[in-house]
């Protein structure tokens, strides 16, 4: 492809200094240049020699094949050459980064610089221009294949060299994302949520897009307040495990378009992305569970209000119902903190089953860190587990085979939850326009260890002894 630009042997000098000293240039259509240098290198001084301001001491220059080495300022106008100051005079309807860009700055850093850059009727030079807006180098600097065009890779080495980094506020401003997602859960104590932002991250960390945490503390005013905060912030998608009771705020959400997706927990008739698991399902296998090793009168310690508590809870009724065992409304114990300070909850509630006339043999406690405290109070009181007192919890926390007595429990897939999350969070935030909320719901599974092994029991169903992912 032949040059629009050439330059050969091009020196400036003013007295006995030397301003510009035998450049040669050669651009072609669609190509990018950046002359970078500190302040006396003579970027200005060559810009000024393009543009006709300076005459050149030796050398020569063509556009398009004309030489145009005498051509006076004005008359290089009419050929489509100009300065900046000119621009909005002379070529009003002109397009910069249409054709080839000439880019000059004085230094590589963050701020205004000064560019010069080529477009479409010849040559327009354009100074004094953003470098990250005209030039683009947050792009240079991302692009991934490693195939950079002529001189990128020479930006690419001087960004690193001077620290520079992209201004992600501006280039929010000017993509319309800020390749941010919010994530509230209700504390951040609770390793199951944990494990889910783990896995929500991991996958979104890949795709270039950060996850901001923020804790509601089991607090339905504080979750909105988060929630709103995070909205300010101009999060591109929400995931929230949610504390609330009814589904107002999310209604005000939806109207927003600011795509959001539960997790863990939904909100009664409220229609929206869901990813979790059937709650009742986690009640009923896990009580099962405990029937199919002998127990006869099951206690079930729950959460309240919540809907991963109600569902657990009617999955527990429902496995008592099919099986016939023994329940009554005082082996039903409601702890008002489920995830932050469960285990000192889980304690007295199993203190007031054991002093029941008719002591569970059993107990399905909401979550782990609750069956952590039954399992404390269990031992305290001199009680062997599972011998006297079968226990059994849910969420699979990674530390319940290094408990005093390595805790039974449902997996419900806390690390899978945050990983199919963002990859619908990542659908919903590239879908052009709005669609059906979707509901993924993986498959809880029982996870057996000593707190439920006893002796000379056989199941009559084969269960998973390791911890399912």
């Amino acid at each position: 492809m032949p040059p629009v630009l050439e330059t050969s042997g091009l020196t400036k000098q003013f007295g006995g200094i030397v301003a510009a000293n035998a450049v040669s240039l050669s651009i072609e259509k669609g190509a990018r240049h950046a002359l970078i240098g500190p302040n006396g290198a003579g970027k200005t001084t060559l810009i000024n020699l393009l543009t006709g301001v300076l005459r050149p001491t030796a050398g020569a220059i063509a556009l398009e094949g004309r030489d145009i080495t005498d051509l006076e300022a004005h008359k290089r106008v009419q050929l489509g050459i100009a300065r900046t100051f000119q621009i909005n005079q002379l070529f009003a309807d002109l397009t910069p980064l249409e054709t080839i860009g000439l880019a000059v700055s004085e230094r590589m850093e963050l701020g205004r610089q000064w560019w010069r850059i080529v477009g479409s009727k010849g040559i327009v030079i354009e100074e004094s221009v953003d470098i990250l807006q005209r030039f683009q180098l947050a792009d240079v600097m991302n692009e991934r294949t490693g195939h950079l065009p002529y001189g990128k890779q020479r930006v690419l080495e001087m960004a690193k060299t001077l620290g520079y980094r992209p201004n992600l506020t501006a280039r929010a401003l000017k993509t319309g994302r800020t390749n941010l997602v919010g994530l509230v859960v209700p504390d951040l104590v609770h390793s199951f949520f944990a494990e889910l932002a783990r896995g929500l991250s991991g996958v979104l960390r890949e795709e270039g897009i950060s996850v901001v945490i923020a804790s509601s503390e089991e607090d339905p005013d504080l979750e909105q307040r988060t929630v709103d905060h995070l909205l300010d912030r101009g999060v591109d998608a929400l995931l929230v495990a949610s504390v609330q009771l009814n589904k107002d705020i999310f209604q005000k959400l939806s109207k927003q378009k600011v795509p959001f997706i539960l997790v863990d927990r939904l909100i009664p008739g409220l229609s929206a992305n869901f990813v979790g698991v059937k709650d009742d399902t986690v009640g009923f296998i896990a009580t099962e569970h405990l029937v199919q090793i002998g127990c006869r009168t099951i206690a079930h310690i729950s959460g309240s209000r919540i809907s991963t508590a109600l569902g657990r809870l009617a999955g527990y009724k429902r496995a008592i119902k099919e099986y016939g065992v023994t329940s009554s409304p005082e082996h039903i114990v409601t702890v008002e903190k489920q995830d932050e300070s469960a285990d000192i909850a889980g304690y007295r509630a199993t203190m007031k089953l054991l002093s029941l006339p008719n002591r569970p043999d059993g107990i399905f406690c909401f979550n782990d860190p609750i069956a952590i405290g039954a399992m404390n109070a269990i031992l305290a009181k001199g009680l062997r587990i599972p011998d006297d007192i079968a226990l059994i919890g849910s969420g699979n926390l990674h530390f319940d085979d290094a408990l005093r007595v390595p805790l039974s429990t449902v997996d419900q897939c806390s690390e899978m939850i945050g990983q199919r999350a963002a990859l619908l969070a990542m659908n919903l935030i590239e879908a052009k326009t709005s669609t059906a909320p979707k509901t993924v719901f993986l498959t809880p599974k029982v996870v057996v260890r000593d707190s439920t092994k006893r002796p000379n029991v056989e199941l009559s169903v084969s269960l998973p002894t390791s911890r399912s992912i």
